[in-house]
């Protein structure tokens, strides 16, 4: 619609706003649910992804560019900061909902109140429908998300003592902790472990085949943690050194240190990742160093430290670009879990990290899967992720356990690989976290598209892992996993990605490439071809100055990617 310049477009705007809004509320029927059933509150989501569908395909209006969790811009005046009040209120009912008829009514009478008073020049149609997505959002996360992905549910997760009769014996508590971890490589199934497919998808269920590797024979992970005893200090130190690339692909500067005095801030730092340090303040929420306290309807946060010291230093470094592809940001939280829980005297298991990472990365909001843990956290180098039901648990249908195992190649096999598959850096970042809410707006509308995608998804996880057993590359499974990519968000891949990858093959240097993770920027993963080397497509890159700001690596498989190292 063409913005107006009158009382007259405002008005007609306004009224065909109220007109849809009309139609799509006679649309939706909603009827009384169960109290805290997440079979209705997915139903309840899906109903206001699909009200927001039907009101842009009714009401051509701008569509809005943001993130769901960007502030909004329309603009209220003195009539009706009530109405925006309301929404902040609504919001805040849908966290701590137990009726979720009440929820969509509430958000459509809500709808209505703003398009009848809204003075905005902006499309009010629009605005609507995003509000409605992060309304589905918020139900999702908060109410619909199976237990061992919760933060609603042991949160923080309790794990056991390494000694419980020794737990206060600062002797038994190491005073440094530190660990480094390889990265992933997706080579098949990658999306069918995100929530919420990896928790519906059936016949087959969701799965995932990756690699951990170290890029150019280093871990490209490093975490420490450690007790600071001096009474000068108090609270949480955060050191990061962030990659800045460059060609040689071997920079990194450090940062200034930022000190939270106050576990009350760290809690409301982590769930803005926008904010420096913010992934570093939900990982330490969810270690246990951070306690919830309730005094009567107040809740505050205090710091839970135990035997060395009253605050604690964090180090985190990556020696690959944000945004790499590579699964970089959950693995990085896995290292500094497994730190912060080795300080505090806590036994956990390989399980406890993957689905703790899982709740870091839904209280941070940047949502994710499973697949960066099993590849960069779990012993082995290929392997073979997938979910099954937990029998032992009464809410079997509803709760899914993550399990892999190893996919063995022979010596020969092994050696190939890593003399035939490339990274190149293709220059560019994106934020996964703005990929992966389109797609889950899309599943969540019941996109039939969405559910045959990641279907053929976990479908060449499984071939692709036959193949590999027997001691063959995955060619054209890996060639089509780019493609599935490119069906679930369309800005996967970028222009000049798709003229690298085109140009590559052409040449004769590559069989095959794919975009790293869930594409946008990040690497590109490259199948060289017969008698290629890492050095012929370094001067390809060189030879022209489009290809400017890439870079290639070298991989090397990794079968043990998380070391730990304690310093008593």
């Amino acid at each position: 619609m063409t913005e107006g310049h009158g009382d007259e477009p405002k008005q007609l705007c306004k009224d065909r706003a109220l007109r849809t809004l009309d139609s799509v509320i006679k649309e939706i029927s909603y009827s009384p649910v169960r109290v805290s059933s997440s079979f209705d509150v997915l139903e309840a989501s899906t109903k206001l992804v699909r009200a927001a569908w039907q009101l842009r395909q009714k009401h051509t209006c701008v569509k809005y560019s943001g993130s769901i969790d960007d502030s909004s811009t329309i603009k209220f005046d003195d009539r009706n900061e009530s109405t925006k009040q309301s929404w902040h209120r609504l919001q805040l009912f849908a966290q701590f909902c137990k009726n979720t008829a009440d929820i969509l009514s509430k958000a459509l009478n809500w709808a209505k109140s703003l398009a009848d008073l809204s003075t905005s020049n902006d499309c009010v149609t629009e605005f609507i429908a995003h509000q409605f997505e992060r309304l589905s959002f918020i139900l999702w996360q908060n109410h619909a998300l199976p237990p061992n992905c919760s933060v609603h549910h042991n949160f923080p997760p309790k794990m056991k003592s390494i000694d419980s009769r020794n737990m206060r014996n600062v002797c038994n508590i190491p005073k440094v902790v530190k660990a480094r971890a390889a990265v992933r490589v997706d080579m098949a199934g990658g999306w069918s472990d995100t929530p919420p497919f990896t928790y519906q998808c059936k016949d087959p269920p969701a799965a995932v085949l990756n690699v951990a590797i170290k890029t150019n024979s280093e871990k490209p992970i490093e975490s420490s943690c450690c007790w600071l005893n001096s009474p000068q200090f108090e609270g949480i130190y955060i050191q990061l050194s962030p990659f800045k690339p460059s060609k040689s692909g071997e920079q990194l500067r450090d940062q200034p240190i930022i000190h939270y005095k106050y576990a009350q801030d760290i809690f409301e730092n982590s769930d803005r990742p926008s904010q420096p340090g913010s992934l570093i303040c939900a990982i330490v929420v969810s270690s246990s160093l951070v306690k919830k306290y309730r005094n009567g309807e107040e809740i505050s946060h205090k710091f839970n430290f135990k035997g060395n010291g009253r605050a604690v230093l964090i180090q985190a470094t990556s020696k690959l670009p944000h945004g790499s592809g590579m699964g970089t940001s959950s693995i990085l939280a896995g290292t500094l879990l497994a730190c912060l829980w080795r300080m505090q005297g806590k036994q956990f298991t390989e399980s406890d990290l993957i689905q703790t990472v899982l709740k870091v990365e839904q209280l941070h909001t940047s949502g994710g899967g499973w697949q960066d843990q099993v590849g960069g956290l779990v012993p082995g180098g290929f392997k073979l992720g997938t979910v099954c039901e937990d029998s032992k648990n009464e809410r079997s249908g509803k709760y899914k356990q993550i399990i892999w195992r190893k996919i063995v190649p022979t010596k020969e096999f092994a050696k190939a690989f890593e003399n035939t598959l490339i990274l190149v850096y293709t220059g560019t970042t994106r934020l996964a976290k703005n990929l992966l809410q389109g797609v889950i707006l899309r599943w969540l509308r019941g996109d039939d598209d969405i559910r045959k995608v990641v279907k053929e998804l976990a479908t060449d996880a499984n071939e692709a892992a036959g193949i590999l057993q027997k001691g063959h590359f995955p060619l054209n499974q890996c060639t089509h996993y780019n493609e599935l990519k490119k069906v679930l968000a369309s800005n996967t891949e970028t222009p000049i990605v798709s003229d690298l990858r085109a140009q590559l093959y052409e040449v004769g240097l590559s069989l095959t490439s794919w975009v790293a993770g869930a594409g946008g920027g990040g690497f590109l993963y490259v199948w060289l071809a017969q008698d290629k080397t890492v050095n012929d497509v370094r001067t390809f890159l060189s030879s022209d100055n489009k290809w400017k700001g890439m870079y290639v690596s070298s991989v090397q498989i990794d079968y043990n990617p998380l070391e730990i190292e304690d310093v008593f």
